[in-house]
């Protein structure tokens, strides 16, 4: 990669990890704590920037927080890239936040092509990647496991993007009622795609989405071997694309609440290969405006 083509370039050499300045090569700080270098790179990029981190597993002792718009980080590949929290270490309540310190957002944050792993199912209600109030925005390639909490949650934001990620086995296992979900959308997250992801082993949802939230796209990927395929909740203009849906309890749930009603949903091309047997693979409850086109699932509307 050439020197100019990143702002920070982070890499480890044995025991020691290096933050290396793109604009004049110069080694601007290091450490044997991957998560000081990191977070030492994204503080040093106020207006934002471009930070690639170079093949290799960055065991993490605190989270990394993006407070900052205009901000890329990118790894060299899923599976290459690893950023891993193998404890739930206090303060940590997940291992990467985006968070807006204002009520007015931060725009284009992209995060690419890297691994999070976290320490488990059992004893922690760790998250992966969490998101407030963040806008035109794209999470992809990434590859999220091993949580007791969510995978993805994204809290309020417009014209969002997940695509190409994977997230498995997130959620508590060792309770008997989690609710914790493998991707989370919820709070006005507006006018936002989730394209060809694929998440199973969830303790709840795969994806879910809900409250006062409207157009969103959900298109290919494989939503599998949880309580919940897809979970919708209050929200409307849903549209599920040539997905595929397998091994969960319900494939398909759409109850927006009490009081509260859905309007237009469209489901096409759309194919489940069988929940639990004694439901329906698809069940709606206040759900207006609903087309069904192509596909192959059993549909239960209350």
């Amino acid at each position: 990669m050439p020197q100019d083509s990143f702002s920070y370039l982070i890499y480890r050499d044995v025991a020691t990890v290096y933050a290396q300045n793109g604009v004049n090569g110069n080694i601007d700080f290091s450490s044997a704590d991957a998560a000081a270098v990191i977070q030492y790179a994204i503080n040093a990029l106020p207006q934002g920037g471009y930070i690639f981190i170079k093949e290799g597993t960055y065991e993490l002792s605190n989270k990394l927080t993006i407070t900052t718009g205009s901000i890329t980080l990118e790894g060299q590949g899923r599976g290459r890239t690893i950023l891993s929290m193998t404890a739930a270490l206090p303060p940590a309540t997940e291992i990467l936040f985006i968070n807006a310190p204002t009520d007015s957002g931060i725009n284009h944050v992209a995060l690419r092509n890297f691994s999070l792993k976290g320490p488990g199912r059992i004893n922690n209600t760790l998250q992966g990647i969490k998101l407030s109030k963040v806008y035109r925005s794209t999470i992809e390639g990434v590859y999220v496991s091993d949580l007791g909490g969510h995978g993805i949650e994204w809290i309020t934001g417009f014209y969002n993007r997940i695509l190409h990620c994977h997230v498995e086995n997130v959620g508590r296992s060792d309770l008997a009622i989690s609710l914790h979900d493998g991707i989370y959308l919820h709070n006005t997250v507006n006018a936002s795609e989730v394209l060809h992801t694929h998440v199973r082993q969830c303790a709840r949802a795969a994806l879910h989405v809900e409250l006062a939230t409207d157009g969103v796209a959900i298109i290919g990927g494989s939503y599998q071997s949880s309580i919940y395929g897809i979970q919708l909740g209050q929200m409307n203009n849903t549209h599920l694309t040539d997905v595929y849906l397998e091994e969960n309890q319900q494939d398909l749930y759409v109850d927006p609440g009490a009081g509260n009603w859905m309007d237009f949903l469209t489901v096409k091309g759309c194919n489940s290969a069988g929940g639990n047997a004694t439901v329906d693979s698809v069940y709606l409850d206040r759900v207006r405006n609903a087309v069904f086109l192509g596909g192959r699932c059993g549909v239960h509307y209350k």
